[in-house]
């Protein structure tokens, strides 16, 4: 019988690496409705580290540090200063920009430190809109073939979120448009076909789908809550005179799939999250800051 004290060594399958103990980066969506506050979330970045003067540079966000491949024109919410923007429509130009990104960090360049595609929802439209002008697929009639149209749209996207899963070196955030039939049916992802929608989750690290809740305060109350009402998930609503009407939005990250909405949770997130993504980056990132 050997010696328990006789310290074995380990064998590992040539090629195992040994992890590190954070969190390193990440592959997020963000699901919504429209208007629902996703393209807010950069302006949440790039104002980062202006609204915490009192963390390190290195855990906090300004307009320098973000990367937007933008398909929709969403400058007037980013709002100034604007973070890095290349504007992309088909899949294939963004697949491009994006191998020549992974290129240049293969070759020593500094990058960001997050890219943003907003969004998917929108890039599938101009890559829908580029198969109806070309008309690449025509079955035996010479018609187009809409099925194969969205055979090949899907592929591209699951391609796309390999590359930046895999091969991506910093977080990405996948902005993607949901709408929700009503009558208690769940949201639905607005894309094209049926291949994305089926991968588009499993493809990811993790999923947040963002909800927008309203509600009616005492305008009186929403006074005496001071500068803690403009809290970077919270739009409070005013009348004319700028003055609060007692309207408050809160918006929430639901971070756990429970048959109702697209959701991927993390180990170190809240089945709901505040709609911060600063915040929700610095707890995956295992990053322990106290807030005043």
């Amino acid at each position: 019988m050997a010696d328990e004290t006789t310290a074995v060594e380990q064998w590992l399958p040539p090629g195992t690496v040994h992890a590190g103990t954070g969190h390193k980066k990440g592959l997020i969506a963000v699901y919504g409705a429209s208007g629902v506050g996703k393209s807010h979330l950069v302006y949440q970045l790039t104002h980062d580290r202006d609204n915490n003067p009192n963390l390190p540079d290195e855990v906090t966000y300004s307009h320098k540090d973000v990367i937007v491949w933008m398909a929709e024109d969403s400058t007037s919410t980013y709002d100034a200063p604007l973070p890095h923007l290349r504007p992309v429509g088909t899949i294939d130009e963004l697949r491009l920009s994006i191998e020549e990104t992974i290129q240049a960090a293969r070759s020593g360049k500094v990058l960001p430190k997050i890219g943003i595609v907003d969004s998917i929802s929108g890039i599938c439209d101009y890559q829908m809109k580029q198969y109806k002008e070309e008309m690449p697929f025509t079955g035996r009639s010479g018609l187009r073939d809409k099925l194969a149209e969205y055979g090949d749209l899907g592929e591209q996207v699951i391609e796309l979120m390999l590359l930046l899963r895999d091969q991506m070196p910093m977080d990405m955030i996948v902005m993607v448009t949901t709408w929700e039939p009503g009558n208690g049916q769940p949201p639905q992802l607005a894309v094209p076909g049926r291949v994305i929608p089926a991968n588009l989750t499993r493809l990811t690290s993790s999923a947040f789908y963002m909800k927008a809740v309203q509600s009616e305060i005492d305008a009186e109350r929403v006074v005496a809550m001071g500068d803690g009402v403009n809290a970077p998930h919270r739009t409070v609503g005013r009348d004319e005179k700028g003055e609060p009407d007692g309207v408050i939005v809160n918006r929430f990250f639901l971070t756990q799939n429970a048959g109702e909405v697209f959701a991927k949770g993390h180990h170190n997130l809240n089945l709901k999250e505040r709609a911060v993504l600063p915040e929700v980056l610095r707890k995956m990132h295992n990053v322990a800051i106290s807030q005043p």
